[in-house]
């Protein structure tokens, strides 16, 4: 490490841990760290984090990092990534009022049907890009209004998870155009709060944190938290974006010419935009991106995707299957890869948490569909992995009805170091697929935003020449036309389902 000077620190606040990177300026991690914390789930349905531990959690990982070094003075500067949509309540000191409302929360199906029915699915794609659902800042306040009104009378701040830590950091209040998106109250055109929909969510607009770019400088880091971090006092904090934001930078996706496909609990399809197109028949999402339009990078991006692709693979190895260890894991992973495409005509579908792309369905399930005598755990575990690539396929069908025709195609996640997956998604969109080679991208990417932040490099350009893959899949025609004739009969029956 000797002579490594300029780094920057990148810290991504996920859905079940913290991970913090320190990046040097060829993009390559020379310290990391991380630190998990529970999901909270007090009632069917609800999902939930307590404030205080992610603080700890970033602390700890923070701290991992700079062990790692010989110095902590060589961070230039932090970045912030984070889990997107969740709910922070402050009262008039800061203080969290309750435990915050993450993504995965389902309480608020209720109030998403009653502001659909007020004002209709046409209005909210006008004004947000998307539709609300459940999880959103949107939808959370509106049941804390009704469920919790004592809690939300004493609200004088509504943050996003890594606005939260942003405030812990340096005392500014602030979030950026990518995470406000998420929120499902932002004008994505104007990227600032749209007074229309605050008001149909009876929002008020004081309570909402100011906006400004990505790679603005928001602040200084304080005195306590540095002390707590190992970091010096007064250490430029960054911005940053939502942590897909975040990962579609890493992965150099600053054009419509690239399509990612990221395999993690859920699966996620991005399709960077010059413009805020928006799917008036809201299958997908249109966002903003970390990436401001009069740069000239893509300013936005097209968002979709099942919401169980990890968790469905989960779910079938340990739940259906049994395995009780890695090698287990690994054996069976190995088993399914040997079965031809087509898992000898069996069909899952991945709905076990409902469903957002190409069908807003919360109450949408999954199944198994064609089981023989002839079908063992192989095929199975093959049919999970296909079902997942189908539901992308299919989602992809309203990326294509906005323009989407990709050159280039990535595949990163955890979900891409499984070799039969990622082979899968090759041959299913029939494209050749690059394996990205970067870990922990979202925390890369906010590391690259706070290079460029405090003036070390132009982060668009910094990571074109960051991004590599570690393995380039060619897609197999004969299999390509196998999972084109599946992919009829998967749509029969989730038409069947839904």
């Amino acid at each position: 490490m000797d002579g490594v000077t300029g780094l920057t620190l990148g810290i991504d606040l996920g859905t079940s841990s913290v991970k913090a990177v320190a990046v040097d300026r060829h993009g390559r991690v020379v310290a990391n760290g991380a630190a998990a914390y529970p999901i909270l789930r007090p009632q069917s349905g609800f999902a939930e984090q307590d404030p205080a531990a992610w603080w700890d959690a970033v602390v700890a990982a923070v701290r991992g990092v700079v062990d790692h070094l010989p110095d902590s003075s060589m961070i230039a500067a932090a970045g912030l990534s984070g889990q997107m949509h969740g709910t922070v309540l402050l009262d008039e000191r800061g203080t969290p009022l309750r435990p915050a409302v993450i993504w995965p929360d389902q309480r608020a199906s209720r109030e998403v049907d009653a502001l659909l029915s007020a004002h209709g699915e046409a209005w909210f794609l006008a004004h947000t890009g998307g539709l609300p659902a459940t999880g959103f800042q949107i939808a959370t306040a509106r049941w804390i209004q009704t469920h919790e009104p004592a809690e939300w009378a004493r609200t004088r701040h509504m943050l996003l998870p890594k606005d939260y830590i942003r405030w812990r950091l340096t005392g500014v209040m602030a979030t950026d155009p990518s995470d406000a998106c998420g929120s499902g109250l932002l004008d994505i055109r104007a990227r600032a709060w749209s007074a229309e929909v605050c008001a149909a969510a009876d929002v008020h607009p004081w309570m909402l944190p100011e906006i400004q770019p990505s790679r603005a400088v928001m602040g200084k880091l304080q005195p306590a938290a540095a002390d707590a971090l190992g970091l010096p006092r007064g250490l430029p904090v960054v911005n940053g974006a939502a942590d897909t934001a975040c990962s579609v930078l890493c992965a150099a996706a600053t054009s419509p010419d690239t399509l990612l496909v990221t395999l993690s609990t859920g699966g996620q399809m991005v399709w960077p935009q010059h413009d805020a197109t928006i799917d008036t028949a809201g299958r997908v999402y249109t966002f903003c991106s970390a990436l401001d339009p009069i740069s000239g990078a893509a300013g936005w991006y097209v968002l979709g995707g099942p919401l169980a692709a990890g968790l469905a693979l989960n779910w079938a190895l340990e739940r259906v299957v049994g395995v009780r260890s890695a090698g287990e894991r690994d054996a069976m992973l190995e088993s399914a890869g040997a079965v031809e495409p087509g898992a000898k005509g069996l069909t899952f579908v991945p709905a076990l948490v409902g469903e957002r792309t190409p069908r807003r369905d919360p109450h949408a399930r999954g199944v198994f569909h064609g089981l023989s005598a002839e079908h063992g755990q192989p095929e199975l575990v093959r049919a999970v992995l296909e079902g997942v690539a189908l539901a992308l396929l299919d989602g992809y069908a309203a990326f294509e009805a906005l323009g989407a025709r990709p050159r280039r195609f990535v595949v990163s996640g955890g979900g891409a170091h499984i070799a039969v997956w990622r082979r899968m998604l090759a041959d299913a969109f029939a494209l050749p697929a690059c394996w990205l080679a970067a870990e922990d991208q979202s925390a890369v990417g906010a590391a690259a935003l706070a290079g460029d932040g405090v003036g070390l490099y132009s982060a668009v350009e910094a990571v074109q020449a960051w991004a590599s893959c570690r393995e380039t899949i060619t897609p197999d025609p004969a299999a390509t036309a196998v999972y084109r004739e599946r992919l009829q009969v998967y749509r029969r029956v989730r038409d069947g389902l839904m």
